[in-house]
């Protein structure tokens, strides 16, 4: 199981400074934003900052392996996101993940995911839907269905244990599905338990490192595929307002992963 230094946990960095900082941490992969997600201040990677970022992907080998984040909002139009995607195909990515933060309507999510699907695969990247406690496709469940539902060879699941855990399921449910639906995963820490009110600001910026939480971290490991890519998405709220560094913010998350991951 290979490991990726997600944006989101240092999100105060500029893309090429965020693949620097995962090769100094021997970590193979980085998953980078070419689309924002909502209205947000963001790193993302642009025609702009293009070269600078494959600069440091030539010096450093680091890849970039998963692409965020396509909100399937009621509003949205595939065929826009076509530049991002694009843009990370040329980066090296392998897949990208979609979300549905508002859309009540499920017929039109399938459609969206659908053309998503069939963007991507002119690019050769798989196209994950990423459940998420706080939106429209919000369970492991929700997100079976509109893979199943969609048809589309390229398409797959992004599990976070955030939000695995915020919607009730457990790493049993992972080793009920089909172990080939999963496309990326991604690990965290936190409580048990946690007042809904809290959902967004955990979610966005406050989680804790693996091992210092109450996820069933290691059968969350266990039961995802071998060949999968891991990625570390833990923003530390506390510790960057209180002034410790991105480098260092990135290392304790990285190693309570690998302290879990072995």
């Amino acid at each position: 199981m290979q490991l990726s230094l997600d944006h989101l946990t240092i999100f105060d960095v500029q893309p090429a400074e965020l693949v620097r900082i995962a090769a100094e941490l021997s970590i193979p992969y980085v998953s980078l934003w070419t689309q924002l997600p909502l209205k947000a201040e963001l790193p993302l990677v642009t025609q702009a900052n293009r070269a600078e970022t494959l600069r440091a992907m030539r010096e450093t080998g680091v890849r970039l392996g998963n692409m965020e984040c396509f909100n399937l909002t009621a509003e949205a139009v595939v065929e826009d996101f076509r530049p991002a995607v694009a843009l990370g195909a040329e980066l090296g990515a392998t897949s990208l993940v979609a979300i549905n933060a508002w859309d009540p309507e499920p017929a039109r999510t399938l459609d969206k995911f659908s053309n998503l699907c069939r963007t991507g695969a002119e690019y050769g990247l798989k196209v994950n839907v990423e459940f998420i406690s706080m939106g429209k496709v919000r369970t492991l469940a929700d997100a079976v269905q509109l893979v199943t539902d969609s048809g589309q060879r390229n398409a797959g699941i992004t599990i976070d244990i955030l939000h695995l855990t915020r919607t009730g399921s457990t790493p049993a449910d992972i080793s009920a599905i089909d172990p080939k639906l999963i496309g990326y995963a991604q690990i965290c820490d936190g409580p048990a338990g946690l007042a809904r009110e809290e959902w967004n600001d955990e979610g966005f910026e406050q989680r804790q490192i693996p091992g210092e939480g109450e996820f069933p971290l290691v059968d969350f490991i266990a039961a995802l595929p071998d060949d999968i890519i891991l990625g570390v998405e833990v923003p530390l709220k506390s510790l960057r307002e209180a002034g410790v560094g991105a480098a260092e913010r990135a290392r304790r998350a990285v190693a309570g992963t690998r302290a879990i991951v072995g």
